[in-house]
């Protein structure tokens, strides 16, 4: 009888070697381990404790002006301002710039923007200029 060394070749070994690089891809994958992370965890995460002092609307009025840029989204300017407007006081300084295009043109942001704001900014920038 002649004996044969086993081939490294063998379906055993690549199904060893296949295994390995798989469990090594999840291993160092951050992408993979969060994927897993997020299907153990609950929907929602725990409560943040708040590391500052809440401050007053009549400091947020003084002391800080919101600014928004949108990029292409345009058409969804009247949500995005009603939303800012449930969380942020009505004489807040808002400053909304987007771009000159054909999409965002004829999007009304300047009015949704002043029935919600009183101190309201609308700046249209070139088209080939960033908003931001």
């Amino acid at each position: 009888a002649v004996l044969r060394r086993p081939s490294i070749f063998s379906p055993g070994a690549l199904g060893v070697l296949a295994l390995a690089l798989t469990v090594g891809r999840v291993m160092y994958s951050p992408c993979v381990r969060r994927l897993f992370r997020n299907a153990a965890l609950p929907g929602i995460p725990d409560p943040v404790a708040p590391v500052y002092e809440t401050c007053s609307d009549a400091e947020l009025i003084e002391k800080v002006s919101l600014v928004v840029t949108v990029k292409d989204t345009c058409a969804q300017a009247g949500e995005l301002l009603g939303h800012l407007a449930s969380i942020f006081p009505k004489d807040m300084s808002v400053f909304y710039a987007y771009p000159a295009i054909r999409g965002c043109r004829h999007v009304p942001s300047g009015e949704a923007g002043a029935k919600l704001f009183s101190n309201f900014t609308e700046v249209a920038v070139g088209p080939a200029d960033a908003p931001i």
